[in-house]
């Protein structure tokens, strides 16, 4: 498995009677700077090596981290299931009302954009790309020169697909074009996109493809046209991640003595050593007298004083179980989940949940969902002229259904608190609306007055108002 240039590999190696329990050869390879380049740490079961591989491997790798790694995944997871849960409907563009009509072809495209996909599978597809690789593309298989040259790319919309984003690279028309050109398109700058996918390679044109991108930096030194996944910022802590799992592999299937059994005591030059005949006493009758099953003594009694060294790190003294929430809390960050949603033994508080479920709603998911959907409406061409475009509708959400409705009872509490406030001549009608979280009206002045300092024209303008 390839992890930020970590290559972590695991092999099983069979137990022989040649195989030294406690013995271990650590090799380290480093470059001419004193990096370290490879390591391996040999015992009986596990085989680990760590080695750097070259630039340009760490689109796959993140595909390697989200399959594997558990702490990788759940973020990125937790995005795309909530995506799923949009309504994804077409909209007529003057009523808004909810289009559903077997003959209009973008309907039957949301019904189904590809054999393989329904709509909310081709969302979540993106999703998945646009958040590990912060890159997502939609490709339209529809010829090129027709999209080129129709302002209704919607009526020649058959299929649409995601494609994996570590597999596309995107190839200029020229590296020295001026990109910063007010009088060129994106189809002027891009030449093709090469899709490296499916056992098969294919070039897709800047008309059949919509190329959405997170973090983008614009950095000349890299790929200019792509977005820096998150997953960038976290390479030393999925890397304390492999460490840490390896640790504790090793501890539970016990490669090496887990302590030592030592005379107790010795003389004035120091301790004494047991001898042959001593050790081997002392072991037979810790392994035939002395345990917990049949007829053997639970108490160990013997003749020679010893006492016990601890050899190697516990689990109680590494701590990994908080070395790895850690980690999790910090790559979750990446993605502005907050720490109380990762499950864990000592789980948060419900209402604390529920209202970082809610935001992770308002600032990530349904932000990502309408600025797709603009984009997808915007290269097919709908809105005002074709009289329809695709929206998502998040009411059946319950979470969020009970959050409005939360703010709904907030809202009238206020209202009617302020409205007796304001007939009792305490607040004006700008401090009611700002009380409501409204604009207050400047370009009236009654609004800045209250009941007690308007006159009967005044009065009665504002029971018309109120009505």
């Amino acid at each position: 498995m390839n992890i930020f240039g970590f290559d972590v590999r695991r092999s099983v190696k069979q137990k022989t009677e040649q195989t030294n329990l406690t013995e271990k050869s650590y090799q380290i390879v480093r470059d001419n700077r004193g990096n370290i380049l490879s390591s391996s740490n040999r015992g009986q079961l596990i085989d680990i090596d760590y080695g750097i591989f070259a630039d340009g491997c760490f689109g796959t790798n993140f595909v390697e981290m989200f399959k594997y790694i558990g702490e990788v995944q759940f973020p990125i997871t937790y995005i795309t299931n909530r995506v799923k849960n949009a309504n994804f409907v077409l909209k007529s563009w003057d009523k808004d009302d909810v289009i559903f009509d077997e003959n209009n072809p973008v309907y039957r495209l949301l019904q189904k954009p590809n054999p393989f996909n329904t709509f909310s599978d081709l969302m979540v597809s993106c999703a998945l790309n646009y958040f590990l690789h912060a890159n997502d593309f939609i490709f339209n298989p529809a010829n090129s020169d027709l999209l080129n040259s129709t302002s209704e790319r919607w009526r020649y919309t058959d299929r649409l697909y995601s494609l994996p984003s570590h597999c596309i690279n995107i190839i200029p028309k020229s590296y020295n074009i001026d990109v910063f050109s007010n009088t060129l398109n994106i189809s002027d700058i891009i030449d093709y996109y090469r899709v490296s996918s499916f056992r098969k390679n294919f070039e897709a044109y800047p008309s059949q493809v919509i190329h959405s991108r997170d973090n983008y930096i614009g950095d000349f030194t890299t790929d200019y046209f792509k977005g820096l996944s998150r997953l960038f910022s976290q390479k030393w802590t999925v890397a304390n991640l492999c460490a840490v799992y390896e640790a504790r592999n090793v501890i539970y299937t016990k490669r090496g003595a887990l302590g030592a059994l030592i005379r107790k005591g010795g003389d004035a030059d120091g301790n004494i050593a047991m001898t042959d005949d001593e050790k081997k006493k002392l072991r037979e009758e810790s392994q035939q007298t002395y345990g917990i099953t049949g007829n053997r003594d639970p108490y160990i009694i013997h003749s020679i004083p010893v006492e016990y060294v601890q050899m190697g790190s516990n689990i109680q003294a590494l701590q990994p179980f908080e070395e790895t929430f850690n980690d999790a809390v910090q790559i979750s960050g990446a993605f502005n989940i907050p720490a109380c949603l990762i499950p864990r033994k000592d789980a948060s508080t419900y209402d604390n949940q529920k209202s970082s479920e809610i935001n992770v709603y308002d600032s990530i998911i349904i932000p990502y969902v309408t600025n797709k959907l603009n984009c997808l409406n915007d290269y097919l061409n709908l809105g005002s002229k074709a009289g329809c475009y695709i929206d998502a509708d998040w009411s059946r959400v319950s979470i969020l259904k009970a959050d409005e409705q939360k703010k709904q009872q907030t809202r009238q509490a206020i209202t009617n608190r302020c409205k007796i406030d304001f007939w009792n001549g305490i607040i004006t009608l700008n401090m009611w609306r700002i009380e409501l979280g409204v604009e207050p009206v400047k370009s009236d002045s009654i609004y800045d007055k209250t009941i007690l300092q308007m006159d009967s024209d005044e009065l009665e303008k504002i029971r018309n108002i109120l009505k």
